[in-house]
């Protein structure tokens, strides 16, 4: 909707995405019992007035999740990134959950690489507080990207065998 619009979301889109986040992120929960980890979910749907995968990507993230945010209802702060720690301090506190994390899934579903106009595609802020996904790699696929990347909120980085890196509480 809105600006450049090229990408309009479906009810069997919606319900795809959703389920494969889920499942991903579920699959990652069962990966160490030991860890206590669990997921609770909520979803929405916002629209924006430009189309976030014919942005850049983190360049231009402001752009859109700063007016998703307002849609939300998280507009106290000049700043889009404090208004999603607001969002998810309320999610948390409401939920009764230790952490709270946000994944921004932006439609690519008729773009014919799903990458964003840099050439970007998913990507996670080291801890957080928030992940965004494209369908890159196709809708079947997602959930693999939903749980790598929700490894970055939780403070895990990518493991490269010639460049160990160290991170999260204890720097392991």
């Amino acid at each position: 909707v809105g600006e450049n619009s090229t990408e309009d979301w479906t009810e069997t889109l919606k319900i795809d995405v959703v389920s494969k986040v889920k499942e991903g992120l579920n699959r990652l929960a069962t990966l160490e019992p030991d860890a206590r980890l669990s997921f609770v979910f909520e979803n929405y749907t916002v629209q924006t007035h430009k189309e976030p995968i014919n942005l850049r990507s983190w360049p231009d993230e402001h752009l859109w999740i700063s007016e998703v945010m307002t849609n939300l209802g998280y507009n106290k702060y000049n700043e889009y990134y404090t208004n999603v720690y607001d969002f998810l301090n309320h999610f948390r506190d409401t939920k009764n959950t230790d952490w709270a994390i946000a994944i921004f899934v932006v439609n690519s579903d008729k773009d014919q690489d799903d990458l964003f106009a840099d050439g970007h595609r998913p990507y996670a802020y080291l801890g957080g507080p928030f992940a965004v996904l494209t369908l890159y790699g196709g809708i079947l696929n997602m959930d693999y990207p939903a749980a790598h990347e929700t490894c970055h909120l939780l403070y895990a980085t990518d493991e490269f065998e010639d460049d160990p890196e160290r991170s999260g509480y204890l720097n392991v």
